[in-house]
């Protein structure tokens, strides 16, 4: 019954998606017809006939890639994030492949403007409408409608988390019938007692004389190989089987399912890499670097000139330094040493301030005059916005490393390593050359096991005042 439902509710919102797509289309014909005449060109206006041609392209076209990216598999369990993204990619590419049918019907009358117009506002549209049947649904699920039967196939630690997360989130409207598992452990045993329907054996009993609508298998990962046959049974009775997915016990891991060549594929990562938040901090590199180089080349090149008039050697130092997953790069900077200063380090080893592997003098007597200056406010490292177009660095990450500092590293703290470097950080933010050593691979370790596109927001935004302060620099 509840899979008839859901085929009934898949083809209602296919069918709502194409009306709310065609009246996305009136909307922006209509907007564009009035701003042409707030334009005051009053002989020009929009070709109906043309225009309304489109709607028998867009209609195939946003049909096929709805279809195609999603937009009508279960959503009970997917994010607000992930629905957007699906109607994100869906305009996007509808888009592109609208603006190809223009041009190869050569539709000559029809703008960018109202075709991006069009994207925007559908994009709008569909994104709210199923957001609001989302919180719908989860609000009549949290009254006890349209909720899926469980069944658990283990009793132990997996099954008990599992539990706990379904129990705090009525919204998703998922009752546990029961458990079942061949060597329940006592404390188990206790905990659920009256809870464990069978062993494994017993499961085409159970899902024969109840209703099932789904079964997890979260299991240890030892146990796995004994229930090969369970999963081909249930296959063959078309039940929805889940396997959890924290097989290991990883702290701060995520887990993410793709496929290669048909093979399904569980990868474990450090840092999660939602599609929307990478995609964002890539866009943001590039367009914020790019803008960064124009905004600032006035002082590039007040820059370049001070150096030439104060010092010899060349106005750029370049440098090996180890960027994601121990890739070398050159990386940039203003020159505020002397030409030969890497050949002073080890007369100097002996004045190093800072714990650990890394290298610094307070008062480093191989400093230009200008260096001082440059070094206070930052200006030295601008010249990494090159390395940043480059795809080497990010705008935010931790501080490239040099080779000889790595090869000193404890285990735990190349972890840092497992995200690009970037010109700031939370060790920029908090205190700079005023912390030691350990603690700043702490506060890396905590960037990549909490990253997310806001925090990059939040140390950016953090970052000016301390660049403009100097505070921590020397």
């Amino acid at each position: 019954m509840l899979r008839e439902r859901a085929k009934a509710i898949g083809h209602t919102l296919f069918i709502t998606d194409l009306i709310v797509t065609i009246i996305a289309f009136f909307a922006a014909f209509y907007l564009r017809q009035v701003s042409i005449l707030l334009e005051w060109n009053t002989g020009t206006t929009l070709d109906k006939n043309e225009h309304f041609v489109l709607i028998f392209i867009i209609i195939p076209i946003w049909a096929g890639l709805l279809k195609h990216y999603g937009a009508y598999n279960s959503f009970r369990k997917k994010e607000w994030t992930e629905i957007v993204w699906i109607f994100l990619k869906t305009t996007g590419v509808g888009i592109f492949l609208l603006g190809t049918a223009i041009f190869f019907f050569k539709l000559k009358t029809i703008s960018r403007i109202f075709i991006l117009l069009f994207g925007v506002i559908n994009l709008i549209f569909l994104a709210i409408q199923r957001l609001l049947l989302q919180k719908f649904l989860r609000f009549m699920r949290k009254k006890g409608f349209n909720y899926r039967r469980v069944l658990i196939i283990g009793t132990g630690k997996r099954a008990r988390e599992f539990t706990n997360v379904i129990n705090l989130r009525p919204e998703l409207g998922l009752k546990i019938v029961g458990y079942v598992d061949d060597d329940p452990m006592p404390q188990d045993k206790k905990a659920l007692e009256g809870k464990i329907v069978g062993q494994i054996k017993d499961i085409p009993h159970i899902v024969k004389n109840d209703i099932i609508d789904e079964i997890v298998i979260a299991v240890p990962r030892r146990f796995l190989n004994r229930l090969e046959d369970t999963v081909n049974t249930l296959n063959q009775l078309g039940i929805q089987t889940i396997i959890l997915a924290n097989l290991f016990d990883i702290p701060s891991g995520n887990a993410n399912l793709t496929k290669l060549d048909g093979i399904p594929l569980l990868s474990f990562s450090s840092i999660s890499y939602g599609e929307w938040d990478h995609l964002a901090k890539i866009i943001t590199d590039y367009v914020g670097g790019i803008l960064l180089l124009i905004i600032l080349s006035p002082l590039f090149l007040l820059t370049i000139l001070a150096i030439k008039l104060t010092s010899t050697g060349p106005v750029l130092f370049k440098q090996t330094r180890i960027g994601l997953f121990g890739r070398r790069f050159q990386m940039y900077k203003f020159r505020s040493m002397v030409n030969n200063a890497e050949e002073q380090i080890k007369d100097l080893e002996y004045l190093n301030e800072m714990s650990g592997p890394i290298f610094k003098i307070k008062k480093d007597p191989r400093i230009i005059p200008l260096g001082r200056f440059l070094r206070r406010t930052s200006i030295d490292e601008l010249p990494q916005l090159i390395n940043v177009l480059k795809g080497e660095m990010s705008l935010v990450g931790p501080r490239p490393p040099l080779p000889d500092e790595v090869n000193k590293y404890e285990l735990w703290q190349r972890k840092r390593l497992s995200v690009k470097p970037g010109l700031t950080c939370l060790w920029q933010i908090n205190g700079r050359n005023k912390i030691d050593f350990e603690k700043w691979m702490e506060l890396d370790i905590r960037y990549v096991d909490n990253w997310s596109f806001g925090m990059d927001l939040k140390i950016l935004f953090k970052t000016i005042p301390v660049v403009l302060l100097g505070i921590g620099a020397e």
